[in-house]
C-alpha cells in the first residue's frame, strides 16, 4: 500500500509533517465520554476553577499524548504502525489553545526482525511552550524487505494470568498513602467489549478521520489487515480511573488530576497486537513503584500503575506504565 515512507527514504534529522489542533471543551467533553474518564477537571468549569491551581478546565494529559499518536500513525502510513510511545505532561493546555504537535527522527535500527525510526515529539501551545515532549518507536515498511512481516504475538500463560489477578480496585481517586499500601498488589481485572461504534467516537473524539479506524476496505489493504483502534484507546481500558462512575466527583484533597492533589505526570505504551472491532480486552493492572522528586510545584511523589492488556485470543495486545504525580 502506499503512502507510507519507506524505512530506507527516511533519514536521521528529517521532521515529521507537524499536525495542529484547536482544544475545545466539546472536544474535551467527547473524550470523556469516549475514554471513559469523567474527572471534572476536564469539562466542569466551576468545579475547576476552585480546585485547579492553573485555574480552570485543561485538556486531559491522554488527549495530548493521543494527538501524538495521530502524528505518527499518519507519518508511517497504513503499511507502517507505533510501536513505543512515552509521553510527559509538563504543563496545562486549555480549551481555546491551538497546539502544535511536532516529530522528528532521532535514529534508524533493525530489530527483531522490525525496521524502526525512533522519534522525537512534542506538543506546543501558547507562547510556543513545550507542554508534553515524547519519544516514539515507529515500524515502517522496507523497500528491500517488502514481505518482511514479523510476528510479535506473545501469549500470557495461566500462571503469568494468575499472578496478575486481585480483588483490589485500582483507583486512582484515593489518598497517596492509600496507594502506596496497595503497591505490588494486583488489581482486579477490567474487561470491556470493543465494538466499532466505540473505536469510532473515540477516533472522532479528537479529529483523528484517519479510515484504518472506520473504512474496511482501506483498512484491509493495510498493515493489520482490517480495521483496528486508534493506539491509546487502550487509556478507556485503564483500570485505574472510575470507568463510567461519574456519579462521585472527588474530593478536592483526593482527586489525583487536581493541582491541590497533583496530577499525571507521564504515560507509556508499548505496542504487540491491535485492538479490533469484536474483542474482548483484560486489563490486569497494580501499583509498581513510588518515588519522590522535586519539581516547579515543590516536593512531589510519583505513583506508577503498570497495566497488561489481554485479548480475548489470550494474546498479550500491550503493555502501559503511567505516573500519577502527588504534591506532598
Amino acid at each position: 500500500m502506499s503512502d507510507s515512507p519507506y524505512f530506507e527514504d527516511v533519514n536521521i534529522g528529517d521532521e515529521l509533517p507537524s499536525l495542529s489542533k484547536v482544544i475545545t471543551t466539546g472536544m474535551l467533553v467527547r473524550y470523556a465520554g469516549a475514554s471513559r474518564d469523567f474527572s471534572p477537571l476536564h469539562y466542569d468549569q466551576e468545579w475547576a476553577n476552585e480546585n485547579n491551581v492553573w485555574g480552570g478546565i485543561i485538556a486531559h494529559g491522554m488527549v495530548k499524548t493521543t494527538f501524538t499518536a495521530q502524528l505518527l500513525t499518519d507519518w508511517a502510513g497504513p503499511s507502517g504502525t507505533v510501536r513505543e510511545m512515552k509521553c510527559y505532561y509538563r504543563g496545562p493546555d486549555k480549551p481555546g489553545d491551538t497546539v502544535m504537535i511536532r516529530g522528528k527522527v532521532v535514529n534508524k535500527l533493525e530489530k527483531d526482525g522490525e525496521h524502526l525510526a525512533e522519534v522525537d515529539t512534542e506538543v506546543v501551545g501558547t507562547e510556543e511552550r513545550i507542554t508534553t515532549p515524547g519519544h516514539a518507536v515507529v515500524v515502517l515498511p522496507s523497500r528491500e524487505h517488502p514481505d518482511e512481516r514479523p510476528s510479535l504475538v506473545r501469549l500470557l500463560s495461566d500462571e503469568a494470568r494468575a499472578k496478575r489477578v486481585g480483588s483490589i480496585l485500582g483507583e486512582q481517586y484515593m489518598e497517596a498513602d492509600q496507594i502506596q499500601a496497595h503497591m505490588g498488589i494486583p488489581w482486579t481485572p477490567y474487561t470491556a467489549h470493543v465494538d466499532s461504534t466505540w473505536i469510532t467516537m473515540f477516533a472522532e473524539a479528537t479529529e483523528d478521520f484517519n479510515p484504518l479506524y472506520t473504512d474496511p476496505e482501506y483498512s484491509k489493504n493495510s498493515l493489520h489487515g482490517g480495521v483496528i483502534a486508534p493506539p491509546t484507546f487502550l487509556a478507556a481500558l485503564d483500570p485505574s480511573y472510575r470507568r463510567g462512575r461519574a456519579s462521585a466527583k472527588p474530593e478536592p484533597n483526593v482527586a489525583p488530576n487536581t493541582a491541590k492533589g497533583g496530577g499525571n505526570g507521564w504515560d507509556e505504551f508499548h505496542w504487540y497486537s491491535p485492538v479490533r472491532p469484536g474483542d474482548t480486552i483484560t486489563a490486569y493492572g497494580q501499583w509498581k513503584e513510588v518515588y519522590d522528586k522535586t519539581g516547579r510545584s515543590g516536593a512531589l511523589r510519583f505513583l506508577v500503575r503498570e497495566i497488561e492488556y489481554e485479548n480475548q485470543r489470550r494474546e498479550l495486545v500491550a503493555r502501559s506504565q503511567g505516573a500519577v504525580v502527588r504534591i506532598i
